[in-house]
């Protein structure tokens, strides 16, 4: 974890995210810490858990293969 990420404030730590968003306030640098370290955390378990669909199983893609046309005299593909 970068410590560049921790910073100060009159009213207590706080930390960086992205989006230019900051996290706090926390009573220490080390509840501070703990809290990057849970958020971090967070958002790993949550990328591991979405799926995504390979780009060319994808409906809007299935229908565009679809849609394309056939040459003339062209036989449709069996699946």
């Amino acid at each position: 974890m970068s410590s560049e990420r921790i910073f100060q404030r009159q009213d207590g730590w706080y930390f960086h995210v992205r989006g230019d968003t900051s996290m706090g306030p926390y009573i220490n640098y080390r509840e501070a810490r703990d809290g990057l370290e849970r958020y971090v955390a967070s958002c790993t378990r949550q990328s591991e858990l979405s799926f995504s669909w390979p780009r060319w199983l994808h409906v809007k893609s299935l229908f565009r293969k679809l849609d394309e046309p056939r040459p003339s005299g062209a036989q449709p593909r069996r699946v």
